[in-house]
């Protein structure tokens, strides 16, 4: 589930004005970021937080008040989530397994455009004033440049017309399955062959000392030793961050 748990203070508009629905819709999107929800499973408990809400305004509370305590009384979206996600495990697996494909795929990517540079910035060694360690920091600094670009400007980017993006894909791959994978097939042949033609053209005619390759094999080095230990450490610091979230009352 989205580690965005719900939470009452980001749904209290004002002590003197509740929009009921617009709550309503906050709590249920802050549900539908996780796979153990079905539309029908939403539907189902939004029905019931409706009908929870209004016994409590026939007993005299406020319609905040009551939506609160409805909130409290359907579930914490930990419990929930761990319930559904019982109910719908198949499309919960799926979910995870996607996720990975993508994350896989994202990486292999990477890799073969980061070759694209590095064979780019070694052509710019060959044909001006080549110094392996000039070359070899900018090498690192554009690896490790493609690899955190993604991670800090594509949620941001997600976030804009999220919706109608997701539309446009599901509508794409439900209708017309075939040409969306051949797409993808024949967007990650033509950056290998590009990788490979860069190799290709990058070392032709190249000479270096041996030095030198030592030089850039161990400027190449520094961006691996980055990922052992900065991952590690995000995986542990996100995973604590999620468990947090999801254990704060409504």
């Amino acid at each position: 589930m989205d580690d965005r748990a719900f939470n009452s203070h980001q749904i209290m508009e004002s002590k003197t004005q509740f929009d009921l629905n617009h709550n309503l819709e906050l709590w249920r999107q802050s549900l539908a970021q996780s796979p153990s929800f079905q539309p029908d499973n939403l539907d189902e408990l939004e029905v019931h937080l409706r009908d929870s809400v209004n016994t409590l305004e026939a007993k005299g509370l406020s319609t905040e008040e009551a939506f609160l305590i409805a909130v409290r009384r359907v579930g914490q979206p930990t419990e929930l989530d761990k319930e559904f996600g019982k109910v719908n495990s198949e499309t919960v697996w799926l979910s995870r397994w996607l996720w990975m494909a993508v994350g896989t795929f994202l990486f292999l990517w990477l890799q073969s455009l980061k070759g694209v540079v590095n064979y780019a910035l070694l052509g710019f060694g060959k044909h001006f004033v080549f110094n392996a360690h000039v070359l070899g920091f900018l090498n690192t600094i554009a690896t490790l440049a493609l690899f955190v670009a993604p991670i800090v400007f594509l949620p941001r980017l997600a976030a804009r017309s999220l919706k109608l993006r997701s539309q446009f894909i599901t509508r794409s791959i439900l209708h017309h399955p075939v040409i969306s994978m051949a797409g993808l097939v024949l967007f990650s042949i033509s950056l290998t062959v590009l990788c490979a033609v860069g190799n290709k053209l990058a070392w032709r005619g190249f000479s270096s000392q041996p030095a030198d390759v030592i030089i850039l094999a161990t400027w190449s080095a520094w961006p691996k030793i980055a990922g052992i230990i900065l991952l590690p450490m995000a995986i542990v610091y996100l995973y604590r961050r999620q468990l947090k979230t999801r254990t704060n009352p409504v």
